[in-house]
């Protein structure tokens, strides 16, 4: 089934990077409004389910069986340039083998203007050439979004966009 046939139902979704701050605000806010959530993380803490993120075939494994797959995902620990061109490849390549149709992914505000928003804006121009049949949307907030509020904010605005999308295949700021 596509992304557009769930459009005003529950959705399955997985979420990678559910033990994160974004992540468990949209895992929350998911269940909260009745979706059927699949949390991905780097390890099984808290019931989420074992995966990585830059391997397609991991992707393809976890994402089997979901409309719509969000990747919120955050690795301070290596290099952000490297790490999420591996993800946005990992990503198309394995919801195409899923057949998963829709991907949101939480970013950064491309302009910035530091290291990690140019890895950002290199993960944004790297959707936009590759992606290919994919419809995502780079979900932009605010740069000041480091709260609990903040990040229950733009759960909210995640959950508006898989049930009543507004974008596809465009960046998506939130202000």
């Amino acid at each position: 089934m596509g992304y557009a046939a769930t459009v005003g139902r529950m959705s399955r979704i997985v979420i990678y990077g559910a033990g994160g701050k974004a992540g468990r605000r949209a895992v929350a806010e998911a269940v909260r409004r009745g979706h059927e959530v699949t949390g991905v993380g780097r390890g099984p803490a808290n019931g989420l389910k074992r995966g990585d993120v830059t391997d397609a075939a991991s992707v393809a494994a976890t994402a089997t069986g979901h409309d719509v797959a969000v990747s919120t995902v955050y690795r301070p620990d290596v290099d952000a340039g490297q790490f999420y061109l591996s993800t946005a490849g990992a990503l198309i390549e394995g919801l195409a083998k899923a057949g998963v149709g829709r991907l949101i992914v939480i970013g950064m505000d491309p302009r910035l203007g530091n290291d990690f928003s140019d890895a950002r804006a290199a993960e944004l121009e790297y959707l936009q050439r590759n992606a290919g049949e994919l419809d995502w949307v780079f979900l932009v907030p605010p740069p000041v979004v480091l709260t609990d509020d903040g990040y229950a904010e733009v759960a909210v605005a995640l959950l508006d966009e898989i049930e009543r999308p507004t974008r596809h295949r465009a960046p998506l700021p939130l202000s």
